[in-house]
């Protein structure tokens, strides 16, 4: 998806894909720019959506999963025609065998589950000084970037403010600077705000919340480089205090110093699994260059 907005649509590329013409494919391999082919194949996924799901409509409601369910761009495109899109926090396949034994247990038994995005293990580490997640926010509106570990971890892909690498999206050269001292990876992917559920309109152009990071929506201001994409685009996530309270606080905390209510967050690791452990959250610390590691 990232790298999609960099690219153009092929008309060329995008028929050879849909009729699966793989001799011109193979033919051009040496001709086409990856760029295009991910910006042509984003077009086609969007187009696909409008040909075989949207003539399924029978309410305002959608409920997506699947790989494909990660597509930012494609469920943002939902948000056009239905009231309420949810993308589960674990879409794939490793929330599908989960969601396939809920729906048989209340088939079959009537037993009703529900599933909690933090539900990883959670670990007692009480080493070093306190600091509140208001303080947090503070450094974080200071320029320091943060590792922020709190409580039990995520489910699914995303960072969602339990495992979390936090920075201030108002600074243009911040993408650069995690890239090449922390996360060591391509150049073209951006990073994602959190954002405070009540100020999320003021920022960006959706009509309803993400709160698991599922949707790339345009953004309406200038105020914040560090998070926006080369398409002035980004990949949301709505934070509230019922749904993760202390990371809600480190927003909030930096909203008060900078009157900016979200922050830049990316996942915490370094060319390796999202952190799990204390020990872990320690030795990334370590060999990067991360200002702070906050652990509970």
């Amino acid at each position: 998806m990232g790298l999609a907005a960099y690219g153009k649509y092929i008309p060329a590329l995008h028929l050879a894909i849909e009729t699966e013409n793989y001799d011109f494919l193979v033919k051009n391999k040496n001709n086409i720019d990856k760029k295009d082919v991910a910006a042509t194949l984003q077009d086609h996924t969007v187009e696909l959506i409008h040909e075989h799901i949207l003539l399924l409509k029978s309410c305002d409601n959608i409920c997506i999963a699947g790989g494909v369910a990660y597509n930012g761009y494609m469920n943002e495109e939902f948000t056009k025609y239905y009231n309420n899109v949810h993308v589960p926090p674990a879409p794939g396949d490793e929330g599908q065998s989960l969601g396939t034994y809920m729906h048989a247990d209340f088939t079959l038994n009537k037993n009703i589950h529900v599933p909690n995005t933090y539900s990883g293990d959670k670990y007692d580490f009480n080493e070093g000084e306190p600091i509140t997640p208001e303080e947090v926010g503070k450094a974080i509106a200071d320029g320091n970037i943060v590792g922020w570990f709190n409580g039990k971890s995520e489910s699914g892909n995303r960072a969602l403010g339990n495992r979390s690498i936090l920075a201030d999206p108002r600074n243009p050269k911040i993408k650069d600077i995690i890239n090449r001292t922390i996360k060591h990876r391509e150049d073209f992917r951006p990073f994602a705000p959190s954002v405070m559920e009540e100020h999320y309109k003021t920022y960006f152009n959706t009509n309803q919340p993400s709160p698991f990071m599922s949707r790339i929506v345009p953004v309406k201001s200038d105020k914040i480089p560090g998070v926006t994409h080369i398409d002035k685009t980004a990949r949301i996530q709505t934070v509230n205090a019922e749904q993760n309270e202390k990371f809600y606080r480190v927003i909030e905390g930096f909203y008060k110093s900078t009157d900016i209510p979200m922050v830049l967050n990316t996942s915490f690791n370094c060319r390796e699994p999202i952190v799990e452990t204390p020990e872990q959250a320690i030795n990334t610390f370590n060999k990067t260059e991360l200002d702070m590691v906050v652990i509970n």
